[in-house]
């Protein structure tokens, strides 16, 4: 019976790979990566051997992953305008309340309270990102907040600190105590530094406008990226002649994913050629941001899909791959999210190697 894994320990497995050919002393990260990997246990089951090429295949990856990242804001790559469009159409009502946040009239100097109070009240942990912006620790502000809720006769005494976890609970509901802290915030000095927003540049001063929108838009804002990310692939396989399935991400940002029956009905981005017989299935998942609530689920059913399209390969004696497009610099807060990713991927690419897409199209048909 062939030697698994399981069998190794870890200081077994580490001299194994030192005497590989494939190993390189000069990568400061192997050892440190490599440990991940076997503590975390994704390998235990196979073969010594299928486990060290594993290993090396992964290790690789991440090594191309990181000299490709896409450090840009996806929607500066796209090519296509009309992606672009979208995108300002969505970001003109980020915060529907204030038509001086509208995208290309921005002039913070007279921004309501009430703007700021509907964010509070819709999204209470915003309040953390407003005492950042003021330079305010939670300490601090937890102090100056007593204080305004004790002149407003809120509370009664103000030696009884009001914390920052009771503010955000007790904000939903309140909206007198909404009215009073989105005031004082202003009076504190938010209104100028919002107005420091109509000097940033275009990137900037979009990050800081997801940064005071709700929670809900700036999930909305994250399926975007998908979204746009996932027209440039369509884009890419077009022009390049490559039959895919569904054609309508070439021109509807958030088109329904497709459905493959014999994987029990699973979605995934894009089937190549088409659905009924796949030669390849995609899956994007492209994050500029520290997601990992979404990179877990996304990882979740990656591995579900990978586990659906070896049981189908088995059965009918198909070779269909599943390859990703693994791109964005959230992923750098996302090691490990990464590592399992690329292990239940046969492949990936990247916006900055495109090419590989084509390679791997041209290699399986």
């Amino acid at each position: 019976m062939p030697e698994r894994m399981r069998d190794l320990s870890q200081t077994q497995i580490m001299e194994r790979l030192r005497q590989d050919e494939r190993y390189s002393a000069s990568n400061d990260g192997f050892y440190a990566r490599t440990i991940d990997i076997i503590k975390r246990g994704w390998l235990r089951d196979l073969t010594a051997s299928e486990g060290i090429n594993k290993i090396f295949d992964v290790l690789e990856k991440m090594e191309i992953f990181s000299n490709n990242i896409s450090l840009e804001d996806i929607y500066t790559i796209s090519d296509d305008e009309e992606a672009r469009e979208d995108f300002e159409r969505i970001k003109n009502v980020i915060i529907e309340d204030n038509s001086k946040l509208k995208a290309n009239t921005l002039d913070f100097t007279d921004i309501r309270a009430a703007t700021i109070a509907k964010t509070l009240k819709e999204d209470p942990d915003s309040i953390d990102t407003m005492r950042y912006f003021l330079g305010m620790g939670e300490i601090t502000f937890e102090l100056v907040s007593t204080v305004w809720l004790f002149n407003e006769g809120v509370i009664q005494a103000p030696l009884n600190k009001i914390s920052l976890d009771t503010m955000k609970r007790k904000l939903p509901n309140d909206e007198k105590l909404c009215e009073i802290v989105s005031r004082h915030l202003i009076d504190a000095g938010l209104r100028q530094r919002l107005a420091l927003i109509s000097k940033m540049e275009r990137l900037e001063r979009r990050s800081f406008i997801e940064l005071i929108s709700t929670y809900q838009t700036r999930g909305r804002l994250a399926k975007l990226r998908g979204h746009v990310a996932e027209r440039i692939i369509a884009q890419i396989m077009r022009d390049n002649h490559i039959e895919f399935e569904p054609t309508a991400k070439l021109t509807t940002l958030g088109a329904t994913d497709v459905r493959l029956p014999f994987l029990n009905n699973r979605l995934v981005d894009f089937a190549i050629p088409n659905k009924e017989d796949p030669k390849i299935v995609i899956q994007v998942a492209f994050y500029t941001s520290n997601t990992g609530g979404v990179a877990s689920k996304t990882v979740k059913e990656s591995i579900l899909t990978k586990q659906e399209i070896e049981r189908y390969n088995r059965e009918s004696g198909k070779n269909i791959k599943f390859i990703g497009l693994i791109d964005g610099y959230g992923w750098i807060a996302m090691s490990g999210f990464l590592i399992q990713t690329l292990l239940c991927l046969d492949d990936f690419f990247q916006l900055n190697t495109r090419d590989r897409l084509i390679r791997i199209v041209r290699e399986t048909r």
